[in-house]
């Protein structure tokens, strides 16, 4: 991993700045790391991360990462090819990570009120992907990549169906991010069933381009990181925020499916 991002380089020269700047690198990591394949450098999963507001890599295992070169500094030191062991005396506190948390009321009708300035991404398309973001709770990544086929009635119920790709080499980051997911009503008043008609693309939402590294939607994650500190809201809150709010909204529903025609608090 430290080849990766900085390169071979004598180990006689690697120190204390590099070695801050790779711990620095691992804490920004996303935690799903190395669970699925990725073409995506280090530093481009880590503004992945950023942009899509993911869960990084936890302190323990930023530690196991610098112990494992701390231990081969170690036995460089002994053979006399280093002067000094630039992994040790770390501290594995992240005092940057921010904590997240979901949107208020007032947030919500901010981001759905101001206008939109990006012209990497069309306007329809980044608010349709907020809707659908607040009325599924599915994460950006998931959003992005939805094909036409992925939109299916289940016994009679418009669905989002949430699955490996094999001909991209996409997945959901865990087993359990394999899903079904309900349409909601707002969503279908919204036009969603129709963009499988619509879009001449195999995807279901067109507008969203894909980056040189094979990454779909990067340019909207970078818009709209852009776009949430223009109209000032705080760095705690992510895209995926509106998605904490759904989390027992969903449950409820799934035990009372009548309450599908009530939008989930604070959209």
């Amino acid at each position: 991993m430290f080849l990766q991002t900085f390169r071979d380089a004598l180990v006689s020269i690697i120190g204390g700045e590099k070695a801050g700047a790779f711990r620095d690198l691992l804490f920004s990591l996303p935690a799903s790391l190395g669970k699925r394949k990725s073409s995506l450098t280090l530093e481009e999963d880590a503004q992945r991360a950023r942009e899509e507001g993911l869960p990084t890599l936890s302190e323990k295992s930023v530690k196991n990462h610098m112990m494992r070169l701390s231990a081969l500094w170690n036995q460089l030191y002994q053979r006399e090819l280093v002067t000094r062991n630039p992994w040790t005396g770390w501290s594995f506190e992240n005092g940057q990570k921010t904590i997240r948390r979901s949107w208020t009321a007032r947030e919500l009708a901010l981001l759905a009120s101001a206008s939109w300035h990006s012209t990497s991404v069309p306007e329809q398309t980044f608010r349709l992907v907020t809707l659908i973001a607040a009325y599924s709770g599915m994460r950006l990544g998931e959003i992005y990549v939805l094909r036409k086929e992925d939109l299916q009635s289940v016994d009679g119920i418009p669905c989002f169906l949430i699955r490996p790709h094999t001909e991209t080499g996409w997945a959901p980051k865990t087993d359990a991010g394999t899903r079904i997911v309900p349409v909601h009503s707002k969503l279908i008043e919204a036009g969603v069933l129709v963009l499988k008609e619509t879009t001449n693309v195999p995807y279901l939402i067109s507008g969203i381009e894909t980056s040189k590294q094979g990454i779909r939607g990067a340019a909207l994650g970078r818009a709209f990181s852009l776009f949430k500190t223009h109209i000032g809201l705080p760095a705690e809150i992510t895209f995926h925020s509106p998605a904490h709010r759904l989390h027992t909204t969903q449950k409820r529903r799934c035990q009372h499916p009548g309450s599908m025609d009530r939008p989930p608090a604070g959209s």
